[in-house]
């Protein structure tokens, strides 16, 4: 279900920015005497701009100067000539294409899986590596957040049995918020704040998979899980237009799998409780 879910979510995004957006909308002033819009008023079209966002900063510009001393002016709502879709003007907007505002590529690492076994001995894995892809769609305060990420685990197992490495598939989606950005000439910085809900999927253990305390009706460690995942970090956009930068994170994991309670659970696995993300970021910036 999850799986399906963030497929039609991606293919929704990818079918509405396909598109190119072409935003403009239509002005109109009167003048008394003293203005500057003539006698018999004067009309005209702004645009085109590249986004909607873009489009209603111009509008909320021109209403400022329409409505100057002795005029009085009206704004049409801000339209894309591609979609024919129409936007409420600079306090909202309606039928605006998804937009992606930034994108992470990322490595991960941190401390491996914990395993607390049936028989009541624990196991430790050294470590995790892996990498992760983030997609944010909306605007640069608060948005949608898509990822999908892949890691490889050293494993653990109970005293006798041979340790296998595990390969973990980890997605998701939640909301992103950076209310804030400190700016130099030389640097951004966005300390940023997400809450996400995440599933988990073990690829690969051979001795994972082998059977476990009811045969072939259970395998012997848990294989998937839903839960939590709060990301915290900044990102520091360097170049001329701070459009691309580095970004560092923390990943608070809030999941296990298996069930601690269940009498017929063979193991129950825990992520480490914080994974760290370094990522290239990259920004759209209209």
């Amino acid at each position: 279900m999850v799986l399906r879910s963030v497929a039609m979510i991606l293919a929704v995004f990818a079918a509405r920015v396909a598109a190119a957006e072409s935003w403009s909308f239509d002005w109109h002033c009167q003048s008394t005497s003293t203005g500057d819009c003539g006698p018999t008023g004067a009309s005209g079209t702004e645009g085109p701009f590249a986004s909607s966002g873009a489009c209603e900063v111009a509008q909320a510009n021109v209403l400022l100067r329409l409505n100057g001393p002795g005029n009085a002016g009206t704004t049409s709502g801000c339209r894309d000539a591609e979609s024919g879709a129409t936007s409420s003007g600079p306090s909202g907007s309606s039928g605006t294409p998804a937009r992606l505002d930034r994108w992470f590529l990322g490595m991960t690492g941190g401390r491996g899986y914990a395993a607390s076994y049936a028989g009541g001995t624990d196991a430790q894995a050294a470590k995790q590596l892996g990498g992760q892809l983030e997609l944010v769609l909306g605007r640069p305060t608060i948005g949608l957040s898509i990822f999908a990420g892949l890691e490889r685990d050293d494993g653990t197992a109970p005293p006798t049995v041979m340790t296998s490495s595990m390969w973990m598939l980890d997605f998701g989606v939640g909301i992103v918020i950076s209310p804030v950005a400190l700016r130099t000439k030389a640097v951004e910085l966005r300390p940023e704040l997400g809450l996400y809900g995440i599933e988990l999927e073990r690829l690969g253990c051979d001795r994972c998979d082998v059977d476990g305390p009811l045969g072939t009706q259970m395998p012997a460690e848990p294989s998937s899980a839903f839960g939590g995942r709060i990301r915290a970090g900044v990102s520091a956009y360097f170049d001329r237009t701070h459009e691309h930068g580095l970004a560092l994170d923390a990943l608070i994991q809030l999941v296990h799998l298996g069930d601690g309670s269940d009498p017929l659970a063979s193991a129950v696995l825990t992520p480490p409780r914080v994974m760290f993300r370094l990522s290239y970021v990259s920004r759209r910036l209209d």
